[in-house]
C-alpha cells in the first residue's frame, strides 16, 4: 500500500472529490509520493548503518577497518571483508573477558557492564571490572592478571582488583570517542 492510499483512507468518506484530477487528490498524491521517497531514503540509510548491508558507505567502513584495495571486489565481497575484520578485533564481550579472568581468580569474578559507554575524561569505557579485596587470594599475582587482561584487550575496560586500579584498551578499537562522533 502506498502512502497516497494510506492518506486517502485517513480522510472521512465523501469529504473530497473522487475525481483523480481534483485539487485535493492532486495534493494527496504529492504528499503520498513525498512520504514514499522519505520512506525509501530511510530504508537506505538503515542499510548503510551496518557493514553487511552497506553500499555507499562501504568505503567508510573499509577506512575505519584500515582495509585497502577493495575497489576491484564485488559489493558482497567488500561487505564480507569488513565484517570479517570487525570480527577479528578484540570485542567488547563480557563472557570472553570473564572466561580469561576465571582461571586467574579460581572463580568467575563480577563484571559490571555499563548500559552505554561511560565517558571518562576524553574517552569512552564499556566495562567496569570490580574484584572485591575479600575475594582475592593472598597469593594473587596482580601483574600477571593485568598482563592477561591486556592480552585480550577488552575494548575500553577499566576497573579495580581489590584496591589496585587498571585500564585496558585496544588502540584499534572502534569505540574511540572520535569514531563515536563526540
Amino acid at each position: 500500500m502506498t502512502n497516497e492510499e494510506v492518506l486517502l483512507k485517513l480522510l472521512p468518506p465523501k469529504t473530497y472529490s473522487d475525481d483523480p484530477d481534483s485539487l485535493t487528490r492532486g495534493d494527496i498524491k504529492v504528499q503520498g509520493d513525498t512520504l514514499d521517497d522519505v520512506e525509501a531514503s530511510a530504508k537506505g540509510l538503515l542499510n548503510e548503518m551496518f557493514p553487511d548491508t552497506a553500499d555507499v558507505t562501504i568505503v567508510d567502513w573499509e577506512r575505519v577497518c584500515a582495509l585497502v584495495g577493495g575497489d576491484e571486489m564485488s559489493p558482497n565481497e567488500r561487505q564480507d571483508r569488513v565484517v570479517s575484520k570487525l570480527n577479528e578485533k578484540a570485542g567488547i564481550d563480557a563472557d570472553h573477558i570473564l572466561d580469561v579472568m576465571e582461571p586467574l581468580f579460581g572463580y568467575r569474578p563480577t563484571l559490571h557492564e555499563h548500559e552505554s559507554y561511560a565517558e571518562v575524561g576524553d574517552e569512552y569505557w564499556g566495562f567496569a571490572i570490580e574484584i572485591d579485596e575479600n575475594e582475592i587470594d593472598p597469593n594473587f599475582d596482580y601483574d600477571h592478571a593485568l598482563r592477561e587482561l591486556q592480552k585480550i584487550q577488552p575494548g575500553h575496560a577499566q576497573g579495580r582488583i581489590g584496591h589496585m586500579p587498571f585500564r585496558c584498551d585496544d588502540p584499534q578499537s572502534l569505540t574511540d570517542k572520535d569514531l563515536l562522533g563526540s
